[in-house]
């Protein structure tokens, strides 16, 4: 069944190298990527699994910053897309590899502005 993730995960990424319409057309975010991070939240997911899901959501977030409210409104998943970063093993190329994925979805723009608008709501400020 792990096997069968990963190769449907490469196959989700090389098809994100089509034209956007395509993809939000057979890949909605409001479905795909609850799914996603679903999968982020399954302790028992494999690495090589992980990383190629966190490649699909980075995907998702540098062509559109509405995908980013569909992570955050997922329950527990940017608790576990951080805490793959903390049992990062060094020595292992796919977990460097992971934990390069999961700091570039947590630290996309459209991600940290809702990330801090979640945690500070109106009490928040934009500079101007």
């Amino acid at each position: 069944m792990c096997f069968n993730q990963e190769v449907e995960l490469n196959i989700t990424c090389e098809k994100c190298l089509i034209p956007l319409w395509i993809i939000f057309d057979r890949c909605p975010p409001r479905s795909f990527l609850p799914a996603l991070c679903k999968i982020f939240l399954d302790e028992t997911a494999p690495e090589n699994v992980l990383e190629v899901t966190a490649r699909a959501v980075t995907y998702y977030l540098d062509v559109s910053a509405e995908c980013t409210r569909r992570i955050v409104a997922v329950d527990g998943a940017i608790k576990a897309i951080c805490n793959r970063l903390v049992v990062v093993d060094p020595s292992s190329r796919t977990s460097k590899d992971l934990s390069e994925q999961c700091i570039k979805v947590m630290c996309s723009y459209s991600f940290c502005v809702l990330l801090v608008w979640k945690i500070y709501g109106s009490t928040m400020h934009v500079l101007q």
